[in-house]
């Protein structure tokens, strides 16, 4: 990507964690099957567009699974996920990366 959109240093780093963090994420708790990354770069309307597919559990079910009752909607677990609400509930430092990603895309 960084030949063909020569992006600023701060822009690629930011690239580098957020599809970092979402492909560790992808790995360590959807217990995923198969997955996909599609990225199309459109030049002339300066956009780059990048989707991240798999055949996870996804975010609710990977709460419910270590016994997170009380989260009972998709929209409640993504809510907590951003706001660091992490699956392993027994690591310290955890529950950074996608409120970092969300941080980096958004400000």
């Amino acid at each position: 990507m960084q030949n063909q959109l020569n992006l600023e240093i701060n822009v690629q780093i930011a690239m580098k964690f957020i599809f970092s963090e979402s492909f560790d994420n992808i790995d360590q708790h959807s217990n995923i099957e198969n997955g996909w990354m599609m990225v199309q770069n459109y030049p002339k309307k300066e956009y780059l567009d990048a989707c991240i597919l798999d055949t996870g559990r996804g975010i609710l079910q990977s709460y419910k699974d270590v016994g997170f009752t009380d989260i009972v909607s998709h929209e409640q677990a993504l809510k907590e996920a951003i706001n660091g609400k992490s699956t392993k509930i027994n690591e310290t430092a955890r529950g950074y990366g996608i409120r970092t990603s969300k941080s980096m895309l958004v400000d």
